[in-house]
């Protein structure tokens, strides 16, 4: 069992009880313990309408405690306008729930084939976004045209490396033999 003691949000404190024994009171902060086995679970509670109001067109995914917005527009002036009104509710979220947002990791991307782009303003919280030109979300690499240059050139690079160390175990007379190779190829 979990008992709440205190007011919402100012000087929370709890403890827990089971069947006769109660633990210390101890002063709880606004956030979910780091490393805790509920903590994943009960962000994503606490975040799941994070994604209700967004604007028309404006969609959002998130993963653990990353966010990504996106707007796909045939004019960049109505996709600007669109995400402002984004991180606007997203700013009025974060108010009311009295999280805080890391606006030095928050970045924005423009992907576009077109080669003379207008100037993108977008802030958050007073703060100017920065541009990034190759996000990098979930593991994958992304550049501003999709080409997927970026990705497939880190992909071969690390295949590469890897090749490269499998030829020399392979090519030596005390390396691995031929059976370690072929389940390290797989």
């Amino acid at each position: 069992m979990f008992k709440w003691i205190g007011q919402y949000l100012t000087k929370r404190k709890a403890r827990v009880k089971v069947k006769h024994h109660k633990s210390k009171i101890k002063e709880l902060k606004h956030d979910v313990p780091q490393g805790g086995v509920l903590s994943p679970t009960l962000f994503l509670i606490f975040i799941k309408d994070i994604l209700e109001n967004m604007p028309k067109g404006v969609k959002g995914a998130l993963y653990a405690d990353d966010l990504v917005l996106w707007c796909s527009e045939e004019n960049i002036a109505t996709a600007n306008v669109r995400m402002r009104e984004a991180l606007a509710q997203l700013e009025r979220w974060t108010k009311n729930w009295i999280v805080k947002v890391n606006e030095g990791k928050t970045r924005y991307t423009l992907f576009t084939i077109k080669t003379k782009v207008p100037k993108i303003n977008l802030n958050f919280n007073g703060h100017i976004l920065k541009e990034d030109k190759t996000p990098i979300y979930l593991g994958v690499t992304f550049d501003p045209r999709l080409t997927w240059k970026e990705q497939i050139q880190k992909n071969k690079t690390n295949a590469t490396l890897r090749m490269s160390l499998m030829k020399k175990l392979a090519g030596t007379n005390w390396g691995a033999n031929q059976d370690v190779l072929k389940k390290m190829y797989v």
